[in-house]
């Protein structure tokens, strides 16, 4: 050590886990990197009558079948970014459709039941894509995305203009580099 440890969307909880059980084993973890992943248990659900409000407006300001379509998309929008995933791995060959699959209903239901056990100690760099998603009004938003909960060394926010699955993509990769680079030079200093 030092270590510094990263993850991207629910990698980033392994990564917190990871800094967790090394804190725990007296190593020095001084940051743990999340690229664009909420802290667990959130975001928050806003009440019921706030969600059901904003739906509401949504439907009412497109119109009869422009409402339609909202609803398919709130409904299926999980599906679908599930399966642009899953075509862009099937296009590069990386994995069958079947495995990806079962590796990602697993990750989404071990990120719905962790928990962790402690806070780190370590400051928490969140880089975070700055594209919001259309549903953003319907859950309890913080800035830090929850992590402040489970640090006593701070949470920093970075925020990039890109959407989650586009983070690493085009001129992005250089900016994140030199970001990554800058975090690392101050957690060894």
């Amino acid at each position: 050590g030092p270590y510094v440890i990263g993850g991207y969307s629910v990698g980033a909880i392994i990564a917190f886990e990871t800094a967790r059980q090394l804190e725990a084993l007296g190593k020095s973890v001084p940051r743990v990197i999340v690229f664009d992943m909420s802290a667990p248990g959130y975001p928050k659900p806003a009440s019921l009558a706030r969600r059901v409000g904003y739906h509401l407006r949504q439907i009412l300001k497109r119109g009869p079948s422009g409402g339609l379509t909202y609803l398919r998309e709130r409904v299926f929008a999980g599906a679908d970014q599930i399966n642009r995933i899953k075509h862009e791995l099937e296009v590069l060959g990386v994995v069958t459709p079947e495995i990806l699959e079962r590796v990602s209903t697993g990750l989404l239901v071990g990120h719905s039941r962790y928990t962790p056990a402690a806070k780190i100690t370590g400051r928490i760099e969140l880089i975070s894509a700055g594209q919001k998603l259309a549903w953003h009004e319907a859950v309890l938003l913080t800035a830090d995305c929850g992590w402040s909960d489970y640090t006593t060394g701070g949470v920093e926010v970075h925020q990039l203009d890109a959407g989650h699955l586009d983070l690493f993509k085009g001129d992005r990769q250089k900016q994140l580099a030199q970001l990554v680079g800058t975090i690392v030079l101050a957690a060894a200093s």
